[in-house]
């Protein structure tokens, strides 16, 4: 074997080695990240991570911001938040990511009321949808995204007859228990407040341990939290 061939085959496995390396490195960081946001709930630790300079050379500029961007909405510390949206609005996403994302966006905008962003990340949210096709999927997401809308920024009453068959019909716990919720926040809003409390406590029960669990809790503490 020549001294070329054999120094072609060493840059060769030199250079699949590392990438071998730089994968198993992304895959431990996800896995870490995942296991503190989702199972352990430690989102101080979370957002300490994500400044390790291991991490930073693990992910790419992009992957960072999205995952403090999980990190900030999950501890409800928004002071940053917002200029992370500022460079993810103009980050070249996958289709998918961005789907995500713009879910995210309106959740955000959703909870601060802020009326003009919450319709501009549903605009961007339908657009990316349709670009993906019209399955089931993909309907139920946009239906979805345009439920908390009119539930949380239009309080629109008119909604209620169909969330109510919808909520007799859901077997999934968390589902019936979030369909119970927004009942909740409409009749509330539709001045029935006998109502909106049997809702709020079968929601509570069903919804425990979830992300949803401090507002449900917060609503039955205070009831002017469901405005």
């Amino acid at each position: 074997m020549s001294e070329e061939l054999r120094s072609t085959i060493y840059i060769i496995l030199s250079a699949a080695l590392l990438f071998a390396l730089i994968l198993y490195n992304r895959r431990t960081v996800y896995i870490k990240l995942y296991k503190l946001i989702n199972v352990d709930g430690n989102v101080k630790e979370y957002l300490r991570l994500l400044e390790d300079k291991f991490v930073k050379l693990s992910l790419s500029r992009k992957e960072i911001l999205a995952f403090k961007f999980d990190g900030l909405l999950a501890s409800g510390n928004y002071t940053e938040i917002e200029q992370i949206i500022k460079q993810l609005d103009v980050a070249i996403l996958s289709k998918r990511d961005r789907i995500i994302y713009y879910q995210k966006r309106l959740y955000y905008f959703i909870k601060q009321r802020n009326i003009q962003e919450a319709e501009k990340s549903l605009k961007l949210l339908r657009n990316s949808l349709e670009m993906t096709g019209s399955d089931s999927k993909t309907i139920s997401m946009r239906e979805q995204a345009e439920l908390m809308f009119d539930v949380y920024i239009r309080k629109d009453v008119s909604r209620i007859p169909g969330l109510v068959e919808l909520e007799r019909s859901q077997e999934d716990t968390t589902k019936k228990g979030l369909t119970q919720y927004f009942l909740a926040k409409l009749y509330y809003a539709n001045d029935n407040e006998v109502e909106a409390k049997k809702m709020l406590d079968s929601s509570a029960i069903l919804l425990k341990g979830t992300s949803w669990e401090t507002e449900v809790t917060n609503s039955k503490n205070d009831l002017s939290y469901l405005d």
